[in-house]
């Protein structure tokens, strides 16, 4: 009878438990142990490096009063940059005498708002171009409408007067109050923005005057009609092209004094004169 012997590699691995797993350090490898040693700092640590950054500030101080103080810093060359040459050279006029100074130590604030006192200036951007030289971008407020109060101004789009006229000779809207704009004039400057930029610059041009003496209510009257249309507050450029897309129906009512477009599925239109229907009761008809 003869038996055999399993070899010492397979009862070496039976005999370890189920789900274990066996790691085996690298020949070689060694871990070492880090000391972290603790650095005691002496009095005379501690008083030189108070003595290296008390140095390091008075050197540093020395040369920011020198920077400050040097006349090779002194702003030598300014430019201005404008669309509009008359606010170019009036800007180039009232800089000509200012002591800029060290551009350093230079306020550009000051100079911004004394620049922004101008009526046709909106806004002042300066630049500082190391080491000599300024860039002064100025910004044109652009005429938007004319103005008539007591007198007869252009305005842009914020209600600025940016200048005033004699005469309206300016292809340019009129503004119109029965009060004088006494109130409500930023709401009614807003809303006669709104109601221009929504037309196409074709339609600005043949708008000749906006009435705004009802609040929340513009009537329009173009250059090439003396009829008045009401726009109400919202949607105008839809009102307005759809007076003209209808205007050769309602011609046949005569000459019209002015045609209320605030409903949508109906005209309100008041003729001048009374044409030839005779059941029609008033000025004022309702076309559908």
């Amino acid at each position: 009878m003869t038996t055999s012997r399993r070899p010492p590699a397979y009862e070496e691995q039976n005999s370890r438990p189920r789900g274990s797993k066996h790691y085996r350090r690298k020949e070689g490898q060694v871990h070492t142990k880090k000391l972290h040693r603790k650095i005691k700092l002496r009095f005379r640590h501690i008083f030189l490096s108070f003595v290296f950054l008390a140095g390091f500030f008075l050197v540093l101080q020395q040369v920011f009063l020198f920077a400050f103080s040097w006349d090779k810093l002194d702003i030598k060359n300014v430019y201005i940059s404008c669309e509009n040459q008359a606010i170019k050279n009036d800007a180039q006029d009232m800089i000509e005498d200012y002591a800029f100074g060290n551009i350093l130590l230079f306020d550009s604030n000051n100079l911004q708002e004394i620049i922004k006192s101008f009526t046709r200036v909106k806004n002042v951007t300066i630049r500082k171009i190391f080491p000599l030289s300024l860039n002064i971008s100025i910004e044109e407020r652009k005429p938007f409408a004319v103005l008539r109060k007591e007198f007869l101004c252009v305005i842009d789009t914020e209600g600025v007067i940016v200048s005033q006229l004699k005469t309206h000779n300016l292809p340019l809207p009129l503004l119109f109050d029965e009060n004088n704009f006494m109130d409500y004039y930023q709401e009614k400057i807003e809303l006669a923005r709104e109601c221009l930029e929504k037309m196409t610059p074709k339609e600005r041009q043949n708008i000749e005057i906006l009435d705004l003496s009802e609040n929340l209510n513009i009537k329009v009257k173009t250059r090439d009609s003396f009829t008045w249309l009401i726009l109400g507050n919202n949607r105008f450029e839809e009102k307005y092209r759809r007076f003209f897309a209808e205007k050769a129906y309602l011609e046949r009512y005569g000459d019209l004094e002015y045609v209320d477009l605030r409903f949508q599925d109906r005209f309100f239109i008041k003729p001048l004169k009374d044409y030839s229907i005779k059941d029609m009761a008033t000025n004022a008809k309702e076309v559908n």
